[in-house]
């Protein structure tokens, strides 16, 4: 048995939290139902909003997890039967968050002022994206924004679990090669100096990878903060050159021209592409319109530039298989699902498998790369620090000849 917590809304129209222990979430569910609760939230770990309660001002920084919750809480609402104005007052009164309050105000603020629900969201583009809103404007025509919302709410949670996986799979590695960054920076700032009083005076005696390593660590001691402060100000330089996704093609081309790299990023790229693109249709969304909004999912310039010269091309006529054959790099599962999907009519389930597919030769590359990544630093970085010491050692070594 474990403890779930939730949020549901009661008979008669409050919002309500606790917890239950049940087997499994769908049991936790079928309680609530049972008690005439309306659940919003049901999982095994407690709403997020109430661990960002102390930062209630820092959504920015937790918007795609806040966003998440939004939809799925207001999904669970508008599957109820309950108008989505009231589903939004409802949130509203629930959160902790006050930016996530005040954004949700201006939402109903607009829906108020006789806006739809997807032209509200396009007030807000810092939080919604244009996948996001195109999916509820789908919606909205079909009349079924609860589908729509649960639609995003698949797509939003596939999106965090390949991002999650991803980030876990190198966070070990970076661990690593920070620990052992150190270490040599240790060595040099405080063993290489006590070895250099130690054998001073015998400058001319000491062999050159000696000489070479005590001024290296003399250059670290004088100038070391100011190496640092540049290194740090280029990372900073380089980090918002990337995110903003601008001036930054030496790192798209970076990315996709790396042996090992490359490959993987390419199948994370399609795979964000054929989840987004298949959903975009699935709800309804003119293939032109769908590529142009699913081209948005690509974080790498140059595939969004051949995806988008493919979507130029099917305007005057033709298949998606056809004009994606023909661009440079496309990985051929993804040409030929949508070939097979075109044929049966069946396009956007054969993009959603591959993005499965995808999922799962992710998965596997990344634990394969780690494998030979590991054992990669480990060795090289345990070779630096053992040069430095055996540098040391032999000098010491040859003074004692010296001596004798």
């Amino acid at each position: 048995m474990t403890t779930f917590f939730y949020k549901a809304i009661s008979s008669s129209g409050e919002l309500t939290e606790g917890s239950i222990i049940a087997e499994n979430r769908e049991e936790v569910v079928n309680q609530l139902q049972a008690n005439g609760k309306v659940p919003i939230y049901a999982d095994i770990h407690q709403p997020k909003g109430k661990k960002l309660h102390r930062k209630t001002s820092l959504i920015k920084s937790h918007s795609s997890e806040l966003i998440f919750e939004f939809t799925q809480e207001l999904m669970y609402l508008v599957e109820a039967g309950i108008t989505l104005d009231r589903s939004l007052e409802i949130l509203q009164q629930g959160t902790p968050s006050t930016a996530l309050q005040s954004l949700i105000n201006e939402l109903r603020q607009q829906l108020h002022g006789g806006q739809t629900f997807s032209q509200a969201l396009e007030k807000f583009p810092g939080y919604f994206t244009p996948l996001y809103i195109s999916l509820i404007r789908a919606a909205e025509a079909s009349g079924q924004i609860a589908r729509g919302l649960e639609t995003l709410c698949q797509h939003l949670e596939r999106s965090r679990q390949l991002k999650e996986k991803v980030s876990a799979a190198l966070l070990y590695p970076l661990i690593l090669l920070g620990v052992s960054l150190l270490s040599i920076l240790m060595i040099l700032l405080y063993v290489v100096p006590q070895f250099a009083d130690i054998i001073a005076g015998f400058s001319k005696e000491l062999p050159p990878e000696t000489r070479f390593v005590m001024w290296l660590s003399q250059m670290c001691i004088d100038y070391g903060v100011y190496f640092l402060s540049a290194l740090s100000l280029l990372l900073i330089i380089a980090y918002r050159t990337i995110s903003s996704g601008s001036n930054a093609a030496w790192w798209d081309a970076l990315r996709l021209n790396s042996p090992l790299i490359g490959p993987l990023h390419i199948k994370i790229e399609y795979t964000r592409f054929c989840r987004s693109l298949g959903n975009l249709i699935n709800s309804g969304v003119p293939m032109l319109s769908s590529i142009e909004m699913a081209s948005a999912a690509f974080s790498n310039g140059i595939l969004k530039s051949e995806i988008s010269q493919a979507a130029t091309h099917l305007r005057e006529g033709g298949r998606l298989s056809d004009q994606l054959r023909n661009s440079k790099r496309v990985p051929p599962l993804v040409v030929q699902l949508s070939q097979v999907g075109e044929e049966t009519g069946k396009l956007p389930d054969m993009l959603l498998k591959t993005a499965d597919i995808y999922d799962r030769q992710i998965e596997t590359q990344t634990q394969k790369l780690l494998q030979i990544l590991e054992p990669a630093l480990i060795l090289s970085l345990g070779l630096i620090i053992a040069v430095l010491i055996l540098s040391l050692l032999s000098a010491i070594i040859g003074i004692n000849d010296i001596a004798l």
